[in-house]
């Protein structure tokens, strides 16, 4: 009898289980730097990002992309900190949602920024994202 109950409870949680792609949240899709992205015209594209707490650079933390194809544009970038208000340190988060505006390949060099004003130096620091946009 305990067996079958067992069976039931596990038949339960793997059923719960999503099994599918869990890349995918509604339309959205996490970006991976270590794999060919791929999404639809309807989709969102998301990139988790995040950058010091309480740091210097904190506030002056900015991204760009670069998308020779211009398939890609960035719409918003979403800071969220999951920190409790009376800790020093930690991490914040940037999401950064990307748009499709057309079909194709393309690979999206994401840039990162600690102050408003980016320099020469700054342009070799960056991520590259291989996507296609499907219909």
């Amino acid at each position: 009898m305990i067996r079958c109950i067992l069976l039931i409870i596990a038949g339960v949680i793997a059923l719960g289980c999503n099994s599918g792609d869990k890349t995918k949240d509604k339309n959205k899709i996490y970006l991976s730097k270590d794999k060919l992205n791929i999404a639809k015209l309807t989709d969102t594209l998301v990139i988790n990002e995040n950058t010091c707490r309480g740091c210097a650079y904190e506030y002056s933390t900015h991204f760009d992309i670069d998308d020779s194809l211009k398939i890609i544009k960035l719409d918003k970038i979403v800071t969220t900190d999951n920190n409790r208000s009376d800790v020093a340190g930690g991490t914040v988060n940037k999401d950064l949602f990307l748009v499709p505006v057309k079909l194709g390949s393309t690979k999206v060099k994401l840039y990162k920024y600690y102050n408003q004003k980016a320099t020469a130096g700054d342009s070799s620091h960056y991520s590259v994202y291989s996507i296609e946009i499907k219909n």
